[in-house]
């Protein structure tokens, strides 16, 4: 009332919240070996946080990461959501597809067999399914390309070809095909040298054998008479000596040829 007045300043600062910012990244996918524990690392901007809740897992606060279990293949969808003092909220999303391989396997036929007129490669079909990491075989080379096992087969044999197929978990699968090769061998003659008497002029005929051991002979000729019933016969001119030529070929071309020295 006498007009006297005084005056003061002060000042006050305002601060309002800004909501969290929660980013679990880019959708990506992971393969495993088996059930196991993937972490999502998760950025959140906030200076007044709460609590984060993820819909799947836990929430690990030290590593900023929410961790959980995938125990079978798939898609998972995984939320977190973040909240504050002030109850403002974030959250997001990211799919994680999940792939569990299924072992490999591996399948031979029980035989194969491999016929040569001679030496050659020999290729053996093998089925893999599934995805490998790996081929082992006891017996030869792996070609991916064509999927075959091959080798170069020098002699007749037998034996038992195992191939092993294994993949980055450690999965494997093993099988074995009995082998056999049977490179070509020429025919046998047996013709022997030998003396005939006659008292008078006729048919002669002499013994011969012919063996083949693959079973393939295509023919048999004779430089003199003809072969009947395992018998090289013909009619000889007079006394004197005759060479008889036996020929005989297989159906790889391989001949044998022997000759009789036949005194009449």
């Amino acid at each position: 009332s006498c007009g006297v007045s005084d005056a003061d300043t002060t000042v006050v600062t305002v601060d309002i919240n800004n909501k969290p910012v929660v980013s679990c990244g880019a959708d990506f996918s992971v393969t495993l070996c088996g059930p196991q524990q993937i972490c999502i690392p998760v950025e959140i901007a906030d200076e007044n946080l709460t609590g984060v809740f993820p819909n799947v897992g836990v929430w690990d606060a030290i590593n900023s990461q929410v961790c959980f279990t995938a125990d079978t293949a798939g898609t998972y969808f995984v939320k977190v959501v973040a909240i504050d003092d002030c109850q403002s909220a974030d959250t997001s999303t990211v799919l994680v597809t999940v792939n569990i391989p299924t072992p490999p396997t591996v399948t031979l036929d029980p035989i194969h067999v491999a016929s040569l007129c001679s030496p050659a490669k020999v290729c053996i079909p093998v089925e893999i399914n599934g995805n490998y990491s790996s081929v082992i075989t006891s017996h030869g080379i792996f070609d991916s390309l064509t999927s075959e096992v091959c080798f170069d087969a020098i002699v007749s044999e037998h034996f038992y070809l195992y191939v092993t197929v294994s993949d980055t978990c450690g999965n494997s699968s093993t099988d074995s095909v009995h082998v056999a090769v049977l490179v070509n061998v020429a025919p046998e003659i047996t013709l022997g040298d030998t003396s005939i008497y006659q008292c008078t002029p006729g048919q002669v005929c002499i013994p011969v054998t012919i063996f083949d051991f693959d079973n393939n002979l295509k023919s048999v000729t004779t430089s003199l008479g003809q072969i009947v019933s395992g018998n090289v016969c013909f009619v000889p001119e007079g006394s004197g000596t005759y060479d008889v030529v036996v020929t005989a070929t297989d159906s790889c071309g391989a001949q044998m040829i022997d000759t009789a020295h036949v005194v009449v």
